[in-house]
């Protein structure tokens, strides 16, 4: 489930206004909870010509309508009053991309039945769980500093996935090594070409170097290396035989490798990589603003979903109950100042099971961040969602994904 949520303010939303609203979308195929239940009311009640919907509202107090859109039968529209000068409209549905459309067609509606620029009703941005009160509030809180990250182009993750999966590859003169025709394995989820303009990127950085390479055909020892190509065309273009078959060079494999170099060290140190990996993963998934700062204290980034601040640290190895602790401690540090905090501890290897039971959420299987994010997100909706919630329908214990109809 996905949810949006917008508050329109005006010096009044009256009967009228809201009326004819109403009736603007029910006559451009919408359907509404309060439309249903003036015409069942009609069923049972004396006709009358002044019995239109806008006149059957009476005063707009309480006012709370739940309307189903044309053309997208599983996404839900929410209007009520939340203050007498503050109308908030939520669109819930199955994902983004429905959401968004549904939430334009509808605010056009609104825009035209009050008769001026939805711009002008939009409260300041102070009001507002936004991104400038995010940086002007938390980042100071957990004493971060937005930091640049690595000069690897821009953040799809992919660098960053490469990197941590070639710290883990059999050494090379000390450092860890992969050859060309193994970056499929490197970054498995990703087409080929992908995984090869990732680790370029890394060439390109200093984090990674380039060497060319023969191998043995039969059985796969490394014959030479050297980081340019022509010393290695013209060892081949010689009459030199491999030591161990005995075919001439020219006739042995051909490889590229590549090799972590020193500068990655100061990056793995402070587990920027990681960070970077996350970074990347929360604006996938749509976070408002993210901020990374590893290596400086208890805390390596924080991040604004859905007027939720995610604070987290992400290191190699498994994380341990004082890492835990000292999270949940600088979270309460953003709580203190009227924010939902939500903690996560992210890392590259199992954590220990007790973890789980300490009110930190835990993501120790990085090849699958995208999806373990997306389960924590989702609840971080929910809970915005029962926040944003009409009075009308707490008491009723009825959630907004009640509201929506199966697949």
């Amino acid at each position: 489930m996905y949810v949006e949520s917008v508050d329109f303010k005006r010096q009044a939303w009256d009967a009228k206004i809201l009326g004819d609203l109403l009736t603007r979308l029910i006559a451009n195929g919408y359907q509404g909870l309060l439309a249903e239940i003036h015409q069942a009311a009609g069923r049972f009640s004396r006709p009358r010509p002044d019995r239109s919907l806008p006149n059957s509202l009476g005063q707009a107090d309480g006012f709370t309508d739940v309307l189903i859109p044309p053309a997208q039968p599983h996404t839900r529209v929410i209007f009520f009053l939340a203050q007498p000068d503050l109308l908030r409209m939520i669109v819930a549905g199955r994902n983004q991309t429905e959401v968004r459309r549904v939430a334009t067609a509808t605010k056009m509606h609104l825009e035209a039945a009050v008769g001026g620029h939805l711009s002008e009703l939009l409260p300041a941005v102070a009001d507002r769980e936004g991104p400038d009160r995010f940086r002007r509030e938390v980042v100071p809180a957990l004493h971060l500093t937005a930091s640049g990250g690595l000069v690897v182009g821009l953040r799809d993750g992919a660098p960053m996935q490469v990197m941590l999966a070639l710290r883990r590859q059999p050494a090379f003169r000390g450092r860890p090594t992969a050859l060309g025709s193994q970056l499929t394995t490197l970054l498995p989820d990703k087409p080929t070409e992908q995984a090869r303009e990732a680790m370029e990127r890394l060439v390109s950085s200093g984090i990674v170097e380039r060497w060319h390479v023969v191998i043995c055909r039969t059985g796969g020892q490394w014959l030479a290396v050297a980081q340019g190509p022509d010393e290695i065309k013209s060892l081949i273009g010689s009459n030199v035989a491999c030591p161990h078959c005995g075919v001439r060079m020219g006739e042995e494999i051909q490889e590229v490798a590549y090799r972590l170099t020193e500068a990655a060290d100061a990056q793995f140190a402070d587990n920027r990589p990681l960070c970077e990996l996350l970074d990347a993963a929360l604006r996938r998934a749509g976070a408002e603003a993210v901020v990374i700062d590893p290596g400086r204290g208890a805390v390596d980034g924080a991040a604004l979903y859905h007027g939720t601040v995610l604070v987290f640290r992400a290191r190699s190895g498994a994380p341990s109950a004082e890492e835990a602790a000292q999270l949940l401690e600088q979270s309460r540090h953003v709580e203190q100042q009227g924010w939902r905090v939500v903690s996560m501890l992210v890392c590259d290897q199992p954590a220990p099971a007790d973890l789980r039971q300490s009110g930190v959420f835990v993501v120790d299987n990085v090849s699958r961040l995208d999806a373990a994010l997306e389960e924590i997100l989702s609840k971080v909706r929910e809970q915005q969602t029962s926040a944003l919630l009409p009075p009308v329908l707490r008491p009723l214990a009825i959630s907004v994904a009640d509201l929506l109809p199966p697949d």
